[in-house]
């Protein structure tokens, strides 16, 4: 039994989607460095964003939830969470930014952005988006940020929302 190939349909991608990074461009950063670096100097050199150009510097408004979707987004390791027994940071390490402007759209609060000019000198520190201190919930005695002090963490305020709406 012979079947006959039936035109497969175009699968529509649905506008929210989210699109894959693009691609490591190892060789154009490298000679952008190149041409930034003279001697054993660094020159700080303002650029615009261009999308020929694989760099951008990101900065955050203030309302981020702290939701790591950025982080978890980038292609590049570019965004950071740091952690340590007490704090929380959410880095932006921009010699290894290739520009792909996933972690922007991903961002719900929409409070990721980038800057109009920025410093394309290599081998900057990384900048720190956002930092926040660690606090311990007092019920399940988890570890959670938030930009205010809370006694509990949000998983438990949803829970305790969750039992009012289904039990009154």
């Amino acid at each position: 039994m012979v079947r006959s190939a039936a035109p497969q349909a175009q699968l529509q991608v649905p506008e929210k989607a989210i699109r894959a990074g693009r691609p490591f461009l190892t060789a154009e950063r490298e000679l952008l460095q190149l041409v930034l670096k003279t001697g054993e100097e660094q020159r700080a050199v303002t650029l615009k964003p261009h999308a020929a150009l694989p760099l951008m510097q990101l900065r955050l408004k203030p309302g981020c939830n702290a939701c790591e979707a950025c982080f978890r987004v980038c292609p590049t390791g570019a965004i950071q969470v740091r952690e340590s027994a007490t704090a929380w940071a959410l880095t932006f390490e921009h010699d290894r930014c290739v520009s792909c402007g996933v972690c922007s759209e991903v961002c719900q609060p929409k409070v990721l952005y980038e800057m109009e000019e920025m410093n394309a000198a290599p081998a900057q520190e990384p900048a720190i988006l956002l930092a926040m201190h660690k606090q311990r919930c007092g019920r399940c005695d988890r570890f959670f940020v938030s930009a205010r002090p809370q006694e509990v963490c949000p998983i438990c305020t949803d829970d305790d929302d969750a039992f009012s709406a289904i039990f009154g």
